[in-house]
C-alpha cells in the first residue's frame, strides 16, 4: 500500500470580526502592480485597482497519491487577484511601502501621499 502524502497545513486565511468604526476609518489598499501606460511605449504606472478576488490553482491528485485512494481535485489558495490588471496583489508589499513612506515623511510637511501638504485651506 502506498504511503499517504504528508498532511498539508491549513492555508485558509483567518476571518476576523472588526467594528464598523474600524472598517470605516481603515485605509483602502490599492493595487501597486506595474502596468504599461496606454499609447506610451516603455512607460509604466501603478495599477491602482481596488477590487480583489481570491485566486486559486486547481491540482489533480491521482488515486495513488490521494489519501482516500480516489482521484480528486485539490485547491491551492495563491492570493488576491486584482480585477483591474489581472495580476496577483501582495498586501505585504503594500504594507512595506506604506511603512517606508511614513518613515521617509515623518517630521516633514508631506502628506500621506508624499505631496506637500496644503495648509492654506
Amino acid at each position: 500500500m502506498p504511503k499517504p502524502p504528508p498532511k498539508m497545513p491549513n492555508l485558509q486565511p483567518q476571518q476576523m470580526q472588526f467594528s464598523r468604526e474600524a472598517i470605516e476609518s481603515a485605509e483602502e489598499m490599492r493595487c501597486m502592480n506595474e502596468i504599461p501606460v496606454p499609447n506610451k511605449n516603455g512607460e509604466f504606472m501603478q495599477c491602482g485597482g481596488e477590487i480583489f478576488v481570491e485566486a486559486t490553482r486547481l491540482r489533480y491528485i491521482n488515486p495513488i497519491m490521494s489519501p482516500t485512494g480516489q482521484q480528486t481535485v485539490a485547491t491551492v489558495n495563491i492570493g488576491k487577484l486584482c480585477i483591474a490588471c489581472g495580476k496577483i496583489f501582495n498586501p505585504d508589499q503594500w504594507l512595506k511601502q506604506k511603512q517606508e513612506t511614513e518613515k521617509a515623511t515623518k517630521g516633514t510637511i508631506l502628506d500621506k501621499d508624499g505631496k506637500a501638504a496644503d495648509y492654506g485651506k
